[in-house]
Formats: structure tokens, C-alpha cells, sequence
């Protein structure tokens, strides 16, 4: 990796883009294992296992302006602080 990439990483990290997307893949794992429950003791059909693992990756895929919500409103506390007059 150059310094530019490293550079975009950490940007991404200041604006909580990351920190985002990873609640959006812990929540996708929840999901699967909540439906591979229903499906284990035959309350959903096996169907409904596959449809959630097709649905959960598309969601970013088809919509990745969804991440512009935290790269717009994700800047750090102390940065806010500074912007509204107060903090060191």
C-alpha cells in the first residue's frame, strides 16, 4: 500500500465510514443467525437462508450512497468542538 492509500484509510476512519459499515456487517451477521435458527427448527423454509445471504451484500452494492450519510455527518468530536469555538 502507498502513502495515498494509507492516506484514504485514514480519512475514511476520521469520518466513521468504516466504523458504518462495520456495524452494517456485525447487524448482517445477526440477521443470518437469527434465520439460520428459524430455518434449523423449521419455522422459515431453507429458502429464506439464501434470500437473506443475497439481500444483505446488495444492500451497499445498489446503494452505496448510503455511505455519504456518515462521510458528511461522521467528523470527529474534537474537531466539532473546535468548529463551535470551544475546546483546546
Amino acid at each position: 500500500m502507498g502513502l495515498t492509500q494509507w492516506r484514504v484509510i485514514e480519512v475514511l476512519r476520521e469520518r466513521r465510514v468504516l466504523q458504518f459499515l462495520s456495524v452494517y456487517a456485525v447487524s448482517g451477521f445477526v440477521a443470518l443467525e437469527v434465520v439460520d435458527q428459524f430455518v434449523g427448527r423449521a419455522i422459515l423454509p431453507d429458502l429464506a437462508y439464501v434470500l437473506v445471504l443475497i439481500i444483505l451484500p446488495r444492500g451497499y452494492s445498489r446503494h452505496p450512497d448510503r455511505c455519504l450519510v456518515p462521510w458528511r455527518e461522521g467528523t470527529a468530536g474534537a474537531a466539532r468542538r473546535r468548529e463551535l469555538g470551544g475546546g483546546s
